[in-house]
Parts: structure tokens; sequence; C-alpha cells
């Protein structure tokens, strides 16, 4: 029987049910990640909601809680889409440090099917441990078939600590629904979305929706982009002309075309003597404001809301840069303080 319909009553014996049709039909038309390739697929991943502590590490010892998810990892397309579900912690033992290098180990859920031809006597899904190779920059040994990550683990050389834990899992989602990413790669690997069927990710990475409608262009669905670079503790000294306080940082923002950066420094500064100090703030240097400020010894002042506004090309970085002087007539600068660049990031 070719086509498959859920659920009905045998009639004369028929239909009878196999786990693809049922994975067909159940699994399939609820999940998201049905590609032209894989049509009766799913996007592979445990439950959104899964705490990233449900893989932990000691120094000796992995542990995989319990938790459920989505495994679409067979070769055939129609194979359809597996939920499993981790009722019970499952551990194993970590390889031991090499003496020199430190290593990355893989977790992963890994899928058996003897009906599809995968091997082994009967239907399962286990959490299993792949120890990686030792090195100076080490990588994360290759994926086994049939299987999906869930975790690094990072061992230090011997005498460097105890392993840490990268949660790596990806996260299913239901079909039409927002799907969740950490990362641009990760949202690179989806390319299904059309006019007809666009795909909707969360970045985790920066808190905003973003929508595709073909494959490798995405759009955000978030107005405006905001955030705050830190500037660092800072000496002047007395006389000092311009000093890099900030010598450039990239904002990050999810906009593809040109945007409108709107910057402002704020914070407090503290100086030690009555002086006055000239503050420069700049986007990708094109675009400079400069103030003075002047200080009573030994008082923190807030510093002006001061604006700079740029629009910034598509496919140029915006770059922020801030810098001090001391303009004053003498007296010691020895200025510190809690600085910041906030800023706002539009499409142009």
């Amino acid at each position: 029987m070719a086509n498959h319909v859920w659920p009905v009553d045998a009639v004369s014996g028929a239909p009878e049910y196999s786990g693809r049709m049922l994975r067909q039909s159940q699994m399939a038309p609820l999940l998201a990640g049905a590609t032209t390739a894989r049509p009766l697929g799913a996007r592979s991943g445990v439950r959104p909601g899964t705490p990233v502590s449900t893989v932990t590490a000691s120094a000796s010892t992995w542990t995989v809680k319990q938790h459920a998810g989505v495994l679409d990892v067979l070769t055939a397309a129609e194979a359809g889409p597996y939920g499993y579900a981790v009722n019970s912690d499952v551990s194993g033992s970590i390889t031991a440090a090499n003496a020199t290098n430190p290593r990355r180990d893989l977790v992963y859920i890994q899928l058996e099917d003897p009906a599809e031809s995968t091997g082994g006597t009967s239907p399962s899904v286990t959490p299993k441990y792949l120890a990686g190779t030792a090195a100076a920059s080490p990588a994360a040994p290759a994926l086994p078939a049939r299987s999906m990550v869930l975790a690094e683990i990072n061992v230090p050389a011997a005498g460097g600590g105890s392993p840490t834990v990268s949660w790596k899992a990806p996260y299913s989602a239901a079909a039409g629904g927002v799907i969740p990413v950490r990362s641009e790669a990760e949202r690179s690997l989806i390319t299904s979305g059309t006019p007809e069927n666009p795909v909707l990710v969360d970045r985790l990475d920066l808190g905003i929706l973003e929508r595709s409608v073909a494959s490798g262009s995405w759009q955000s669905l978030t107005g405006s982009y905001t955030g705050t670079i830190n500037v660092p503790a800072f000496s002047l000294p007395s006389g000092a002309g311009a000093v890099s306080l900030l010598p450039g940082t990239t904002i990050a923002h999810p906009f593809s075309g040109a945007v409108l950066v709107e910057a402002s420094l704020a914070g407090d500064a503290v100086v030690g003597a009555n002086t006055s100090v000239k503050f420069t703030l700049a986007v990708n240097t094109a675009n400079r404001f400069s103030w003075v400020q002047n200080f009573s010894g030994g008082t923190v002042r807030d510093t002006p809301a001061t604006l700079v506004f740029l629009t910034v090309p598509a496919g140029v970085a915006a770059t922020v840069y801030v810098s001090a002087s001391d303009v004053g007539s003498g007296g010691t600068s020895a200025t510190a303080g809690s600085l910041r660049v906030d800023y706002v990031v539009r499409p142009a």
C-alpha cells in the first residue's frame, strides 16, 4: 500500500501498519524541516525547553539526563522522523586527559532500527560518547552515522582543571513554527524557505527573529537592534594628547543591507584634580563628535548623552571608536571610570 492514513480501523486485515508508515503519517506532518529532498523528513533536535544542563561531565564521568527529541538521521528519505525519549540518566567514563594537549570529545544520540537495515538486533536509541584527538588546537571528532550531537566535552591537558561541557544539540520545532538556532552558521544550514513556505528562526545569539523565503536569503523581523560596548578602564596623564580608549570594536547586528547606527557615550568618569577632558566618539572614523567635559577634583560626573549618527553601507562593518585627551591647564588628570557606548542599529 503506497499511501497511508491514520487512524482508521482495519477492514479485512487492511491496513496493517509498519513503523515507517506511522512515522510518515504521524510524525512528518507535525514537524518542521521538510525539504525538496526529504519531503517526509523533519529537523532533528531535542525538544525546545530542554535544559543545557542535560549533559554533564565530571573529571571521569559523562552523564546524559532525561530528555526527548526527534531524529531524522537515516539515509532513506522516506524513512521518516523518529521520536525518542531518554527516560533515565545514562552515564559512562571519560577518556583520561592527555599529558600535554587538550581534547574535544563528543556526546551524541545514535539510532538503530533493523527494519531500516541499520544493523543491530533490535530498535534502540542510545546516548554515546566518543573521545577526540588531543592537539594544541583540538577539533571534535566526526559525528557517527545515524546520530545527532548533544554536546562537546572540553577536556584540558592533565593538571589543567576539570572538563567543561558545551551544549551543541539542535532544537526541533513544530511544522510552521519558529526554529531556535544559536548562530548564523546553524541558521545557514536551513535552506528550505520559499515564498509559499517561509522559514522563521529565533537567533538565540542575537535575540531576534529572522525569515527566509529563499535559500541563503534572510530578513530580520526586528525593527532595531540594541547593545552596549564597555569602555575599558583607563588612565589619562596630565597634558596627554588623544589616547585611544576603545580602538575599534565592531558592532554585531543581524541586518544584511545598509544600516543607520546611533551611538552615545554614557557612564561615569573620575578625576583627581581640576581639569578638562575632551572625549571623542566615532563610528567608522567617518562621523566624529567631540566635547569637553569639565571635572572638579575627585568628583564623579555622568557624561553627556552625545549622539553620533551614521549610515553604514551594505557589506561594511560598523565600528566604534572612543578617545580622550587632557585639555586642562595643569594638574593631574588620572581618569578612570565606567564608560560605555550604547548603540541602536536600524535598517537604513
